[in-house]
């Protein structure tokens, strides 16, 4: 049974962890990190163990996981039961996966082809997810080699010939030592932060593409991507030019370990200024503006959160980007970012736009940190809907948190934020059916940002169009934009809602901005490829104390993004934070007094211990007395002489468990020979009857079938006995 176990244990361990790594991130939630491997591993052990178990063995082990089962239930408090059980429904998920591959495994024991095939696959998937650049789990390529290398050991065992103790199975259970520890070695070995690469020729070829591309666009301007072409949603000229064209050439590729938002928004160049046509950048500031921003949304979060609950708002994540056939001195980034890490040491920083210094910088990749927020939920709702200020203290608290060393003071605070208000700021003439429409829309708003919600839904009923003819020729003003848009064409693409959206949110005293860029579907993808055809432009808006939030105006492309906070409170009041209030008794020195609350104290009652103990053993006992049942019918089924041989096999087995059982190459007349040195001769009456039993024609008895019973039971006494004495 041991080599049996072991055997398929070298099957079933690799194929389950390749399965459940290849699936890793699509069935847990972001938090899980090892946890899917360890529940893998134990729900394959317990259906191994319940395979090769006799029944009474698999009795003791479905007691025991229903008293586990009933255990976790009791202790889990009785009103966050059923929410726990959705929280963690993954785990469900992931030993139904299991159950699958262990069926698959097992099938691969059996037969040694459907192994190969199965190997041969886990090759072609791992070369095929390094040819596209898809991130691979270490601990799927380590089981995947493993199972490969452990195929070609097995098929040797079978096909060399051999003498003696031919048995594949004990040789491979034997050998699989030395094929193990390359592997735990390399399991423990850390991975280096940028991967290998072996792809010369990829590179080579690659290299010279991108050098032909570069060319062709120095040569030939009407592809480069800084030139002014209508492309949807980017490029350095940001107008409304009528019909746009569309392009399917792949221009950067996203890869992250984290889940993302089903859209990831990459900002590339932020406009202020609209003439009614063309969007126009007068900001040519050069301050951080990209660390201030973050710091006051981060900073807002930390003072409105409880502590230790900043995922409630925003969720840290590292994005790796690559330009492909793209040539620019723009770096693209989503809101929020904390950090840039590429090879260019002087990151040009222009009007809040990151640059290259040279466009060569451009063909390596380069990684970005930022955090993505709560944006559509009612809690991040009711944080917008509220004042917020970034004192110094705040300022100090968010730059700790986001390990900021860099000098921002409290009075660039106040410089970046009047710059806000001198360049986004700007007000235009609109006609009195646009006031109208606004103040209907906004009437009764309980905040700005209730306003700008009101906005960017309104505008997201229109329909869109990319080719909805050129402007007429008298829009000479961002007023006759606007109303052409509302009650004229009402059609559009992204660049006209993002301008509507800008003129009508500035109206309301809102500062905003123009942004050009890539919207981005990702999810829970790891690596994505983007094409020139997302090009995108949208709108953002300042909501002073919070920061910069963006907006989607465009019909049809917004995508909301929520996730479930981990202590939701009933609105702002709950977490509003009241200043003491002076005691009479005492005079007030100015420091808050702070209650602590006493932790409440566990208390382990009774049924939660008895519960789990009674359900699991009583399974057990019901278990083993249905065993016991069972054999004892097919035992009464048996003619005497079958009984009689039955009897006997146990004695051995009773002799093995006591390790004196007998050995493979021993007859039976060697091992009375052998076993009686150690135990007197009428303990082994079972031997020679045995011999005569399956040597001979001599049926039994109903009276020698008794006594064959009583030298079982005489011969149990005597090793109990034997043993006591040896303790003694």
């Amino acid at each position: 049974m041991i080599t049996e176990l072991i055997y398929d244990l070298l099957i079933l361990i690799p194929t389950e962890l390749t399965c459940a790594s290849f699936l890793h991130g699509y069935l847990e939630p972001e938090r899980t990190k090892i946890l899917w491997a360890v529940i893998s591993a134990v729900a394959s052990l317990c259906f191994l163990m319940m395979k090769h178990l006799n029944r009474r063995g698999r009795a003791y082990l479905l007691g025991g996981m229903l008293a586990l089962m009933l255990a976790v239930w009791v202790f889990l408090p009785s009103g966050s039961r059923i929410e726990a059980i959705r929280e963690h429904i993954w785990i469900v998920k992931e030993i139904l996966l299991s159950v699958i591959i262990f069926f698959v495994a097992m099938a691969a024991v059996r037969f040694i082809h459907f192994r190969i095939l199965l190997a041969l696959s886990g090759i072609a998937s791992l070369i095929i997810m390094l040819i596209r650049g898809i991130a691979v789990d270490k601990i799927a390529v380590c089981m995947v080699l493993f199972l490969t290398l452990l195929t070609v050991a097995d098929l040797i065992q079978r096909s060399s010939g051999k003498e003696g103790d031919t048995e594949y199975k004990k040789h491979l259970a034997a050998t699989s030592v030395f094929m193990v520890l390359p592997f735990v070695i390399i399991m423990f070995i850390t991975v280096p932060d940028k991967p290998y690469d072996w792809h010369i020729t990829r590179r080579i070829a690659g290299y010279i593409k991108s050098e032909f591309i570069m060319m062709s666009e120095a040569l030939f301007t009407g592809n480069a991507w800084d030139e002014k072409n209508p492309i949807i949603g980017f490029s350095d000229k940001a107008g409304l030019d009528g019909d746009l064209r569309s392009s399917a050439k792949e221009v950067m590729e996203l890869n992250t370990l984290s889940e993302n938002d089903p859209k990831i928004y990459l900002s590339g160049r932020y406009y202020d200024h609209f003439d009614g046509q063309n969007w126009i950048k007068t900001d040519e500031g050069t301050a951080d503006r990209t660390s201030l921003d973050t710091l006051e949304t981060i900073g807002a979060s930390l003072n409105w959160v409880d502590k230790g609950h900043l995922n409630d708002i925003a969720r840290e994540v590292t994005l790796n980007i690559s330009y492909r056939n793209m040539y620019t001195t723009c770096i693209f980034t989503p809101a929020k970012t904390t950090a840039i890490k590429c090879d260019d040491d002087n990151i040009a920083l222009t009007g809040g736009e990151h640059e290259f210094s040279k466009r060569r910088y451009s063909r390596k990749p380069y990684e970005v940190s930022f955090y993505r927020l709560n944006r559509d939920s009612e809690y991040f709702a009711d944080m917008a809907a509220a004042e917020h200020e970034l004192t110094p203290e705040i300022l100090d608290m968010a730059k700790q948190k986001l390990g900021i060393g860099a000098d921002i003071t409290i009075d660039d605070y106040i410089a970046y934020r009047e710059n806000i208000k001198r360049y986004y700021l700007e007000k235009y003439d609109i006609s009195d059916e646009a006031k109208a429409l606004l103040d209907e829309l906004t009437e009764d708003a309980g905040s700005d940002y209730e306003k700008l919600q009101r906005i960017e839904a309104f505008l997201g009923g229109f329909n869109y169009n990319d080719n909805p003819g050129p402007l007429p020729d008298d829009i000479t003003t961002p007023g006759a934009f606007l109303d052409h848009l509302l009650f004229a064409g009402q059609e559009g693409y992204c660049s006209y809602f993002a301008s509507a959206f800008v003129i009508l949110s500035r109206q309301c005293g809102i500062p905003s901005r123009y942004v050009q860029g890539f919207a981005v579907p990702a999810g829970k993808q790891k690596t994505v490829t983007v094409n020139a055809y997302r090009a995108h432009a949208w709108p953002e808006s300042y909501i002073e104390g919070l920061g910069w939030i963006s907006f989607e105006p465009t019909p049809g492309m917004k995508m909301p993004v929520s996730w479930a906070v981990s202590v939701r409170q009933n609105g702002k009041e709950d977490i509003v934070k009241v200043a003491p209030t002076p005691s009479h008794d005492r005079e007030y020195d100015g420091e808050e007094e702070t209650e602590t609350e006493e932790k409440p104290k566990f208390k382990l009652k009774w049924y939660q211990i008895a519960i789990p103990l009674l359900s699991g053993g009583g399974l057990t006992l019901i278990l083993v007395a249905f065993d016991v049942f069972l054999r004892r019918r097919r035992y009464d089924k048996m003619s005497e002489g079958e009984k009689s041989i039955f009897v006997c096999r146990n004695c051995l087995m009773l002799l093995r468990r006591k390790h004196m059982g007998r050995s493979e190459e021993e007859t039976l007349a060697e091992y009375e020979d052998r076993i009686g040195a150690l135990i007197p001769a009428e303990y082994l009456f079972f031997i020679g009857r045995l011999q005569e039993l399956l040597y001979s024609d001599k049926d039994a008895e109903y009276g020698d079938r008794l006594r064959l019973e009583e030298n079982y039971r005489l011969l149990r006494k005597y090793l109990v006995n034997k043993r006591k004495i040896q303790n003694e």
